[in-house]
Formats: structure tokens, C-alpha cells, sequence
């Protein structure tokens, strides 16, 4: 059993120490502010204070943990001064660039951070550098403030927090990107690390797996242990229109079709009336194929389909009243886990996340637990609360829509802290990595460039026994003329892991 002390017991640190010793390294642990207590305990030591004190792992507090938040603030303390990577600590390349090339700098939020310490996750533990007695090692930053900082996604609460056109938290203004450091899973990395130094043995094998298994849903299976090579890897497939022409109506297939005929797209005209006729299969009807792929996939992934009732330039599905839409989505919902793909605007208009979560428990008959925000499109706290209020259990929206790479700088499902009413929530956040529209539409990769950023989040992950989520459509899966060639990017990044693979 792990001790830990700490002169202080908040809402925070018992946030974080869950986080990292039930949930992440599944090993018992206990808190107490009697140091003579801790003192005569037996088992790996931790000194989460200030004292100084002949025996366990040092963490100096940053004094983030003790606060309160306030709105419009930034925080007093500054968690992330000296936070990085640890040399030797799960570094890795993504996409053939290595992602530590950031600044190696001071270390407030809002600023840069040092690179400091020694240790290799899942290597013999040398001391780190930092604040310690000679008897006892330190470690070089708050990393209980720091892991806090990150996971409660502090930096979103912020007056001088970034957001796009699309009203998203920036991926420019968080701190993991300003040092170059949003492709690595850092979070996993030091929990890595720590685990090496009080000699805990590592992760167990499968945690990450197993542990997000119960997110996923309640259908389909979970990895229960670690899998071919390792395989961290979970699927999931945001559906936001399962046709291109098929169950369209005749009224949108004719104004497609004049549209396309102004415009001289004589290759689109003839694959409509091909589709049309029975004689070739929808271009964004992927859904045989993608089965096939799933039977082979170390767990069940999840599908997300979109209920709006209004179609809008950014929400194009099917109309919810659509039969064929309507058996399409009750034929996954028997085979997979699905979720609830909420609407543009539902993260921040009263009552339309509900409804279409509503609309989903209707055609399925089934409780609807699981969601992601169309567009990633949400803030905090306001858009996690709704999903609460709607009944959502578990949330895969942990990602940004413009940029790949770890958000939370962490690769693992985790609790939802609502910072505002500082406690820990029922709501399981699933972080994503990587999406193939973001390596298409926003970063402009080619199909080699995105498979090497597959394969570089792979290892990340790999390095330190973590969860690579990533998220496919089924119109990127087949013959539509600019996706043409990525299901042989999926089928290729699957390879070495999953043994058997449809053609």
C-alpha cells in the first residue's frame, strides 16, 4: 500500500490521488495528515508537503491543490513550474518529428516549462532531481498539481483562454501545444515514472483497456488484457451521414444533382445515377465493410450518430424521422455500444442535447449513456453539465477538432472535475487522439504523412502501457474521390496488431 502524506486533505488532491493510484496503477493507497503515522507505516512513502523529512518520495506543493476556484482568476499557484518530460521518459516520434521540441523555459501556465528530472517509466528508479533531503529523493515539479491542472482543464477556465471560429477551446493556447509537447501523453508518462520510483512494479497489463471497457457502453466486448503487441487501440466512428445519395429523398437528390450539373462535375452526376439505379453501392455505404474490420478489432467500438431535428450548414444528417436512417441506427445499437452525436449548437441551447438524446433512446430502446459533440463543439463547464443533466455517463469529446494530439495530455479514461463546484462528477471523460478529417482537412497530410502519425501516437502510447482512441466516418472508409486510398491507411496502421483483416 502506498502512504501518502499531506498536511492537508482537499477535494483536489483526493481528485488526483484517485486518479493516479485506483484508477491508473489499480494499487491501494492511503492518505493521512499524521505524519508519525506515516512515519511508521509500512509500504512506498510519498511526502506531499513542504517538510522536510528523512524518508519517502518528496513532492513540494505547488499550493494549487489548497485553492479554491475563482471565476475570471487565474490560479495563485503555478502547478506547472519545472513540469515536462523526464529524460528517458517515453519520448517518442509522431509522424517522424520528434514532438519535444518545444521551448525548454520557465514554467507559469501561461508560460514555458523545463524539462527536469531521471527516470525511465518502467525502468529502474534513480532519484529525480529536486527538492529533497539526502535520505530521501524529490521529485522536480508539483506533479499531483500539475496532473490536477491538466485532467481538470484548468487553462479553459481562464479569462485569457483562446477559442476559434467555432467558439472551441484553441489548441493554440494550451500549454502541452505552446511547448511542443500535445503529441505526447506526459500525464502517462509521469505516472509512469512515479510508479518506477516507489518500485510498484509498472501498470498491470491491460489497465488501460479494461479500464475504459466500462465506458464503452455496456455492449460488445472489452480487452481484458494487454492483446497482440500490446494493443492499446480503441475505434470509435462519428456517423454524420451515413449516405451520400441513397435515402436522400427526391427533392435533395435533384437539387444535387442541378448543382452538380451547373457546375460541370459530369463524374459526380454519373456516380449518382449509377447509386441511384442499383448499379454501384453509396459511396459513404462503408458499413458491411467496416463490420467485417471491427470482428477483428481487440474491443467493440462505439458509434455516434447525430439526432438533429434541423438541418443546418454544420448538422447534415438524415432527418430522425427517416425509416431507413431509423433501421440503421437499431441494427448498430444490436452489434455495437452507440451514442448520441449531439448537434452543433446543443452544448450550449438549453434542452436540445436532452431532446436528441431523447430521440436516440426512442429508436433504440436502449438508455443513451455515451456522447460526443458534433464538431467537438463544447466549453466548459456548461457543455459537461448538460451532458450530466442528460443522463450521459461517459463523454468522447476530449480532443481538439482543428489539431491531433492529447488534450488533456493524458491518454486514459478519467473523471470529469467540475472546477466551478469543486468535486469529482459521474461523468468518465474518453480522451481521442487523432481523427482522420483533422490530418486530411486541417493539417493537409497525405496518406503516407497520416499513416506515420498513426503509427508515432501508437508508440506514444505503447511506451507507457496507455489508450490510443482514435476517431474514423464511415464516408473517409470508401470509394467518395478524395477519400480514396485512406481505408488502406486504417487497414495498414491495423496490420501488425490485428492479425486478420478484410480485404
Amino acid at each position: 500500500m502506498v502512504q501518502l502524506y499531506s498536511p492537508a486533505t482537499t477535494p483536489r488532491l483526493e481528485y488526483v490521488l484517485g486518479v493516479i493510484f485506483r484508477d491508473h496503477l489499480r494499487v491501494p493507497y492511503r492518505l493521512t495528515s499524521d505524519r508519525d503515522d506515516w512515519m511508521e507505516a509500512e509500504g512506498p512513502k510519498i511526502n506531499y508537503s513542504s517538510e522536510k523529512l528523512p524518508v519517502g518520495l518528496a513532492i513540494s506543493p505547488s499550493g494549487i491543490l489548497s485553492e479554491r476556484y475563482v471565476p475570471g482568476q487565474a490560479p495563485l499557484a503555478d502547478p506547472l513550474r519545472g513540469a515536462g518530460p523526464l529524460p528517458g521518459g517515453g519520448a517518442t516520434a509522431v509522424g517522424g518529428v520528434h514532438p519535444g521540441g518545444g521551448a525548454a523555459s520557465g514554467g507559469h501556465p501561461g508560460g514555458g516549462a523545463a524539462a527536469a528530472g531521471g527516470v525511465h517509466p518502467g525502468g529502474s528508479a534513480a532519484h529525480l532531481a529536486g527538492a529533497a533531503t539526502p535520505d530521501a529523493p524529490g521529485w522536480p515539479f508539483d506533479l499531483f498539481g500539475a496532473v490536477f491542472y491538466l485532467l481538470s482543464r484548468y487553462e479553459e477556465y481562464l479569462p485569457q483562454a483562446l477559442y476559434d471560429h467555432f467558439g472551441r477551446f484553441d489548441p493554440a493556447g494550451s500549454w502541452a501545444a505552446r511547448q511542443g509537447w500535445l503529441e505526447r501523453p506526459l500525464v502517462d508518462e509521469w505516472i509512469a515514472a512515479l510508479a518506477a520510483e516507489l518500485h510498484l512494479g509498472g501498470t498491470p497489463a491491460g489497465a488501460a483497456a479494461s479500464g475504459a471497457g466500462a465506458v464503452n457502453g455496456g455492449v460488445g466486448r472489452a480487452a481484458t488484457s494487454a492483446g497482440p503487441a500490446g494493443s492499446g487501440f480503441f475505434a470509435t466512428y462519428d456517423i454524420d451521414q451515413p449516405w451520400c445519395y441513397q435515402n436522400k429523398g427526391l427533392t435533395k437528390n435533384c437539387l444535387s444533382a442541378g448543382k452538380a450539373l451547373t457546375g460541370g462535375r459530369w463524374t459526380q452526376l454519373r456516380e449518382q445515377a449509377e447509386v441511384l439505379s442499383g448499379k454501384r453501392r453509396d459511396p459513404f455505404d462503408n458499413f458491411s465493410w467496416m463490420d467485417r474490420v471491427n470482428e477483428a478489432l481487440p474491443e467493440t467500438p462505439v458509434y455516434f450518430f447525430p439526432l438533429s431535428a434541423k438541418r443546418t450548414v454544420y448538422d447534415k444528417n438524415p432527418s430522425p424521422g427517416n425509416g431507413a436512417y431509423q433501421e440503421l441506427i437499431r441494427a448498430h445499437a444490436g452489434r455495437y455500444p452507440v451514442g448520441v452525436h449531439p448537434s452543433f449548437h446543443a452544448s450550449d441551447t438549453p434542452g436540445l442535447l436532452a431532446s436528441e438524446c431523447a430521440v436516440l433512446n426512442r429508436i433504440t430502446g436502449l438508455p443513451v449513456t455515451v456522447s460526443r459533440f458534433h464538431y467537438i463543439r463544447f466549453r466548459l463547464p456548461q457543455g459537461y453539465r448538460l451532458l450530466l443533466e442528460g443522463g450521459i455517463r461517459a463523454d468522447y469529446s476530449m480532443g481538439y477538432g482543428e489539431r491531433n494530439g492529447f488534450r488533456a495530455s493524458y491518454s486514459r479514461p478519467f473523471p470529469w472535475y467540475d472546477l466551478e463546484k469543486e468535486t469529482t462528477t459521474a461523468l468518465q471523460v474518453v480522451p481521442f487522439c487523432w481523427m482522420e478529417a483533422t490530418s486530411f482537412h486541417n493539417s493537409g497530410l497525405s496518406r503516407e504523412a497520416a499513416l506515420a502519425e498513426l503509427q508515432g501516437y501508437k508508440r506514444a502510447v505503447d511506451l507507457v502501457g496507455g489508450r490510443m482512441t482514435v476517431i474514423w466516418h464511415n464516408n473517409s472508409l470508401g470509394e467518395e474521390a478524395r477519400w480514396i486510398g485512406w481505408r488502406e491507411v486504417y487497414k495498414d496502421f491495423l496490420k501488425p496488431f490485428v492479425p486478420t483483416l478484410p480485404s
